[in-house]
């Protein structure tokens, strides 16, 4: 990938930027040195101290995870959408849905749902 132009273009600009180098004052250098070390050193403090948070925010999420899915394992099973609940059913073992069911067959029902008499009720 790297073309003649390519190359003509990093050996110009390391060219110069030894020519600048070369240019500065021991003193300039020196101080440049120091300030690069003191951002290095703080930085690699700090950036130690964002790893621990990391891995304390990684494990805390890891632990509720497998709190959550141990808690769906220890939790009873749902119960069945069919079964009926507690005073659902009617006293012939018929289930109320099973009566309602039987209802919406009626033609009676629905003439009784058009009626405008309030006395039906």
């Amino acid at each position: 990938m790297n073309t003649t132009s390519d190359r003509n273009f990093d050996q110009t600009v390391q060219q110069l930027h030894t020519a600048a180098l070369s240019e500065l004052s021991p003193h300039t250098l020196s101080r440049l040195r120091d300030a690069r070390q003191a951002a290095t050193q703080s930085g690699h403090a700090s950036t130690a101290r964002h790893h621990r948070w990391g891995w304390l925010l990684g494990s805390a999420c890891a632990v509720a995870l497998s709190v959550t899915l141990g808690m769906q394992f220890l939790m009873p099973p749902a119960p069945s959408v069919n079964a009926p609940a507690d005073g659902m059913s009617g006293q012939d073992g018929i289930g109320s849905y099973d009566l309602l069911m039987s209802l919406e067959d009626d033609p009676g029902f629905y003439v009784w749902l058009g009626s405008n008499d309030i006395s039906s009720m």
